[in-house]
């Protein structure tokens, strides 16, 4: 799949900051400068007396080229624009370095935001920085931040740590650190405009011959996307302007930006149009899907079913079948996104200014408002076979046909009001005409910093304080997933004695029973259900929330050798910098009753309430020794220390770096660390009610999910025995249908 990318910029200069400025603004920038002006009493600039510059992964600002003992990659504004990217994470997830987390191309299990997860460690390991400074959690579902709240076309540089960063930013910064630059500096008036889409050959011929066999069989749900398709347009426009203020001594630049983005499903490409598994050993692909299809599949847990394992409704003789494992699969992938619509506005100002030659006051404010819509497959009846939940099929339900009450009940001893093959028979239906399930998810954003900075006096100590404070709200409305409760009651449907099929619960002579709105829902016969039964066993889900961040830094540095300090055969001296931090991070999650009481079949069980709030109380130090420099055989050799003690609500931790490096040569450098972090449990994990949830297990070798099922187990007998099969399961478990299992997850009581 290939990407065309088309990129405008007009760039003008504005009327307070000259003509000049205009073609500067157009430059990239390769580094976070910040260049120190001396401002006499009269407030002429005078010329510049150095440049500082902050490296990520340390807090020392530097005079000059540093090289850091933990490696950074720094990519600048150019790779942005040579790319044409609309988006902060389909620049990133482009690095070896950078692993698929959360983004525009995850449909199912997407919490609506983006996220970088380095060297595969987890995104919550991941620091994600703004202009140095940290980001709040993203969502009510994830503890790593969301860079869409990153504007791409202001991006002046990313740098990526991949080095583990605790000492230098605190516990959460375990894998490394990606720090998003802005270009806050920029002069004069911009604006962008960017478009792109994708373009796919489908030209796969080996994918294509799969895909006909099984079209052939089941044309309804197996098509043969072929030739040229064009999709997932995104127009991204942002207008941006800055400028000095007062004879230089501030500066002031705002962006507002605008981003929409069309839908790309995985049905327009040949290669995804069906969800690809392994056969013969592993050596050849087939299409592969769900056991819950259009027409009720039906397994029974024992084999004892007329057809064995599996069995099937005939749509065309209402009647019990053998199941067809190529027709009677559901196609679940021409549903899915491979890239979610959203819609997307943002704005944000930054301004500094002078009050004096040592204080340098700042402030930033961006916005941003964040829609987009999920999908995936419809919901269905996914094998509840118990009383009073879906799947509790009564033996006397008038859409039985006589065999398939045979089928079901009669030749297991249940008859009338009986539940057919109670704890036994799993009943798969999916819900095709209530459509798609989509959840739509919509994040709004605010984050305000002021902060202080500049020097003590006439002194070489620097210093910086800053205050944070971030919220984010998040609402979603899941749609078209159906509710358990409704379905039980509309499954379990009777004769009134007039020839009439309802509800059971609308036959009884209780009237605190009825349920006016209960239509009867027919899974076994071709003719499907009514429309009155599909609209009244959906149930839209709510949820509601927001996070908080509030961060106070103060931080002061110097380079010592003012002081004198400094190894006699270096021509730089020490450089210090130390601090403290207080973070609060809370978080408070609303979900509807529908949502908490685990209603929605699709759902794999309740989504509870979340509310809990962490503090932290961070004490740092750093050290930068540069030893030799500039002699023959050592150009240069330092050491780098670091020490950070973060004392949270019930726990404390310390983390540390020693750092060497050494260059013998200009062209030649050695470096390496030793570094010790320890994650603090995030509110997630602290505050996260015990429940069930789902996992996914990938198919083994004999294509079966779980490791102790079939008649030929990948596990040990021994080892089944341990997560209690006993010897006369052994070999007759059937597998899981979906690849999907029950885990219990949450916060320690």
């Amino acid at each position: 799949m290939s990407e065309l990318n088309l990129k405008t910029r007009l760039l003008a200069s504005s009327v307070f900051a000259g003509a000049a400025l205009a073609a500067a603004a157009a430059l990239p920038a390769h580094a976070q400068e910040d260049e120190v002006i001396a401002v006499t009493e009269a407030g002429d600039e005078e010329a510049a007396v150095q440049q500082t510059i902050v490296v990520t992964g340390s807090l020392i600002p530097q005079s000059g080229n540093l090289v850091e003992t933990s490696p950074v990659t720094s990519l600048g504004s150019a790779d942005f624009d040579v790319r044409g990217v609309v988006r902060a994470e389909d620049m990133i997830n482009s690095l070896p370095q950078a692993f698929g987390a959360q983004g525009s191309n995850l449909a199912n299990g997407s919490t609506g935001t983006s996220s970088v997860n380095l060297r595969g460690l987890g995104a919550s390991r991941t620091l994600t920085l703004l202009n140095g400074r940290r980001l709040p959690y993203g969502s009510l579902n994830t503890a790593a931040p969301d860079i869409n709240f990153i504007p791409a076309s202001m991006v002046k540089k990313v740098d990526i740590l991949t080095g583990g960063a605790s000492a230098t930013y605190g516990s959460d910064a375990v894998a490394g650190v990606v720090n998003f630059v802005l270009d806050t500096d920029f002069e004069g008036v911009r604006l962008e405009g960017n478009y792109s889409f994708y373009q796919h050959d489908n030209s796969n011929s080996y994918i294509q011959d799969i895909l006909s066999g099984f079209a052939a069989d089941n044309p309804s749900q197996f098509t043969v996307p072929d030739g040229s398709t064009s999709d997932g347009e995104s127009v991204d426009i942002t207008a941006a302007f800055g400028g000095k203020l007062d004879n230089g001594r501030g500066h002031i630049m705002g962006f507002a930006s605008f981003q929409n983005t069309k839908e790309v499903l995985q049905a327009n490409r040949d290669y995804s149009q069906c969800a690809l598994s392994t056969t013969n050993g592993g050596n050849d692909f087939t299409c592969a899907g769900s056991s819950t299809n259009q027409f009720t599949n039906i397994l029974d847990l024992g084999s004892n079913l007329p057809t064995g394992l599996w069995a099937r409704v005939d749509p065309t003789t209402n009647e019990f079948v053998e199941r067809n494992f190529v027709s009677d699969t559901f196609n679940y992938n021409p549903y899915n996104h491979f890239q979610r619509p959203n819609e997307r506005y943002s704005f944000g100002t930054f301004a500094n200014y002078d009050i004096n030659p040592y204080v340098n006051a700042y402030a930033e404010f961006m916005f941003m408002d964040n829609q987009t819509n999920s999908q995936i497959a419809p919901s269905g009846v996914f094998g509840y076979g118990v009383a009073g939940d879906a799947g509790g099929i009564n033996c006397d339900n008038p859409f039985l046909s006589a065999q398939q009450v045979d089928f079901i009940c009669t030749s297991r001893g249940a008859s009338g009001d009986d539940i057919a093959g109670l704890n036994d028979i799993l009943f798969l239906r999916r819900n095709v005409e209530g459509g798609n399930r989509n959840n739509d998810i919509r994040h709004t954003t605010y984050r305000g910093v002021v902060g202080l900075k500049g020097t003590i006096g006439d002194t070489p100590w620097g210093y910086d304080i800053s205050a944070i404070y971030a919220n984010v709200h998040r609402s979603e409305v899941y749609n078209n997933d159906l509710s358990i409760s409704k379905m039980s009651k509309a499954l379990y449907a009777v004769d009134d004695g007039t020839g009439n099929i309802v509800c059971a619960v609308n036959a009884d002579d209780d009237p605190n029973n009825d349920d006016a709105a209960c239509a009867p829902y027919d899974i076994f016969s071709g003719a499907g259900p009514s429309d009155a039964a599909v609209n009244y066993i959906v149930n839209p889900l709510f949820r509601d929330g927001d996070v908080t961040q509030t961060v106070v830094t103060a931080k002061t540095y110097a380079d010592l050798g003012e002081y004198g300090l400094q190894s006699p055969m270096s021509e730089e001296g020490i450089k210090v910098a130390f601090g403290v931090e207080y973070r609060r991070d809370s978080l408070d999650s609303n979900p509807d009753s529908n949502f908490q009481s685990g209603d929605g079949a699709g759902q794999g069980g309740p989504t509870n309430p979340i509310a809990g709030s962490q503090e932290v109380y961070d004490y740092f130090a750093e050290v930068n020794a540069p030893l030799i420099q500039g002699y023959e055989g050592v150009e240069s050799l330092g050491i780098d220390l670091a020490y950070r003690r973060s004392n949270y609500d019930a726990v404390s931790s310390d983390a540390y770096k020693i750092g060497l490096e050494y260059a013998p040569v200009e062209d030649i450098r050695f470096r390496g660390s030793f570094q010790r972090a320890v994650r603090a449990a995030n509110i997630f994990e602290l505050f996260s009610t015990q429940s069930i949830g789902l996992f996914d297990l990938t198919q083994g070798a004999n294509g079966i999910y779980d490791p102790c099922a079939g008649t030929n187990p990948t596990a040990t007998a021994a080892q089944c025995a341990n997560t209690g099969v006993t010897a006369a399961q052994y070999g007759n478990i059937a597998d899981n249908p979906a690849g999907q299992f029950n885990t219990l997850t949450g916060g320690n009581p």
